[in-house]
């Protein structure tokens, strides 16, 4: 009963197992060549595969290089660009109506400053308010400069719009201010004159 239970434990092990073939034990020699024969023509077929790989990596590792290089030359492009201020961007009218408001409010602190000497305490005060205002009008246009001339900032051409159109934005405010003040030392100046 042992002996019957040890062989089906047994079978199972057995049948993956494989003896040597007719030709392996009677024509070992003629065997052996055939065995040879058939490594060296997977190894031959591995040599090509492996070949056709290096070949195929080479090409794509040239690819890559191309393109990376393509793609940096882009880069580079775009980053140049950023300190180029395109021409169309260096006509904008807005940026000769920022200088034109500036050169009028200059006009506009001598012409109220001219008035407001009638005036006890206006003159020392409309000179510090005026003097305040054209300091920061000089300060805005050399941002302009900045901002119209090659080389001096990195921005976007919408970037540099922006700034431009903020810039004149602001001397509209100034100017606005000043006429403001003008026209209440003109009333001041025509009522005390009465």
């Amino acid at each position: 009963m042992i002996r019957v239970i040890l062989l089906l434990m047994l079978a199972p092990v057995g049948m993956g197992v494989r003896a040597q073939t007719f030709d392996e034990w009677f024509r070992q020699k003629d065997t052996q060549l055939e065995y040879l024969r058939q490594q060296i023509a997977a190894l031959q077929t591995y040599v090509t595969v492996t070949e056709d790989g290096y070949r195929t990596v080479e090409q794509g590792t040239g690819s890559i290089t191309v393109v990376k290089k393509e793609e940096d030359s882009l880069h580079q492009d775009y980053f140049a660009g950023l300190v180029k201020v395109r021409l169309e961007i260096g006509r904008d009218p807005v940026i000769g109506a920022t200088k034109a408001l500036q050169r009028q409010l200059v006009n506009l602190a001598v012409e109220t400053n001219m008035l407001a000497k009638v005036l006890p305490d206006w003159p020392e005060t409309l000179a510090t308010f005026f003097q305040g205002m054209l300091t920061d009008c000089s300060n805005d246009l050399e941002l302009l400069q900045k901002l119209t001339t090659d080389g001096q900032v990195q921005l976007t051409d919408a970037e540099r719009l922006e700034g431009i159109n903020v810039l004149y934005r602001r001397m509209q405010t100034r100017y606005r201010a000043g006429m403001r003040v003008r026209e209440t030392v003109v009333f001041l100046r025509n009522n005390l004159m009465l």
